[in-house]
């Protein structure tokens, strides 16, 4: 009989195992805190953990394409103060102008990145970290500190304790693999991820996938910019900070490859909340936060090595076959 080794692991047994993970790590969290286990706090890591989501959706759908997008946080920080001064006003029409603005305004920072890596060829890494300090610069012209205000009626929508950011992040998730799995256009980004050759071959456009592939990772990038407008109450030009390497690393240990072609979106949602319990749990045993950050960089690592194992195996498979 086969030995299996994580690395070998399929996709979908991955995200079965992160799901596990998660479960474990919540009897966990209710061990240490018997307060944990109530419904009032699992209302609030919903809320905690909705904005790591759409961000780890966004940024597994770039590295599937075969790329990676370091100016996520940049775009939910832009997408945040451009939300609180859409608003401020607009009186009822501000309403629209607060959805409507920032997540155009995503859509075309993520087309901007997408042009430039596949028209002029340039490295993802390179182009997104020069954009995310461009986004960065325009967010903190727009608001140099935190301040403002969202309507109190989307603010208790959004992050009142309502069952909306659920919905919200579920139906993002159910939605964008819908598009992966059973469309051309997320097929495409399957194709591209997979090998550029290959996608030339079979006569795909790969500079049009890259560009509403970003795209479409700024305009989601963006919701969770809103979104935290209506939590916090107020504009930040810096709340993406945290999200760059966090989003990275939840779509990682959620299943998707860094090297592109493989993985999904459905995996996001438990490897977003094991983040957030880890956090939790370190928090209660009182570690202090560089040591929270050295565990992140250790899980991101982890993952990484983890995706690039599997790769080697099904290299080596091929090869033999």
């Amino acid at each position: 009989m086969r030995e299996y080794r994580w690395f070998d692991v399929p996709v979908n047994r991955k995200i079965l195992v992160a799901y596990l993970v998660l479960a474990g790590l919540y009897a966990i969290s209710a061990l240490i805190s018997p307060s944990f286990r109530t419904f009032v706090n699992f209302k609030h890591l919903l809320l905690q953990t909705t904005p790591l989501i759409i961000v780890g959706v966004a940024q597994s759908l770039v590295m599937l394409s075969g790329g990676v997008d370091l100016s996520v946080g940049a775009i939910m920080s832009l997408a945040n103060v451009v939300a609180v001064q859409s608003w401020k006003g607009m009186g009822n029409i501000g309403f629209i102008y607060l959805f409507l603005i920032p997540l155009g305004l995503g859509a075309l920072a993520g087309g901007i990145n997408g042009l430039l890596i596949g028209k002029r060829n340039l490295p993802p890494i390179i182009v997104t970290l020069a954009t995310s300090s461009i986004f960065w610069g325009f967010a903190l012209l727009l608001m140099p500190t935190p301040g403002g205000s969202m309507p109190p009626s989307l603010a208790l929508i959004l992050a009142g304790g309502s069952l909306v950011p659920t919905i919200i992040f579920c139906s993002l998730v159910f939605l964008v693999t819908f598009f992966l799995q059973f469309t051309e256009a997320g097929r495409g980004i399957y194709v591209v991820g997979s090998g550029e050759e290959v996608a030339r071959l079979l006569g795909i456009n790969i500079i049009r996938v890259k560009v509403y592939t970003y795209a479409l990772a700024g305009l989601i990038t963006s919701l969770a910019g809103i979104f935290m407008a209506a939590r916090m109450f107020s504009g930040d030009p810096m709340v993406g900070q945290p999200y760059v390497l966090d989003s990275m690393a939840v779509a990682v240990i959620g299943g998707t490859s860094v090297n592109g072609g493989e993985g999904g979106v459905l995996g996001v949602i438990g490897a977003a909340f094991i983040f957030n319990l880890l956090n939790n749990i370190l928090n209660m045993l009182g570690v202090s936060t560089f040591y929270q950050f050295v565990a992140k960089g250790i899980i991101v690592i982890a993952a990484v090595a983890i995706t690039q194992g599997s790769s080697l195996i099904k290299d080596q498979n091929k090869t033999l076959s």
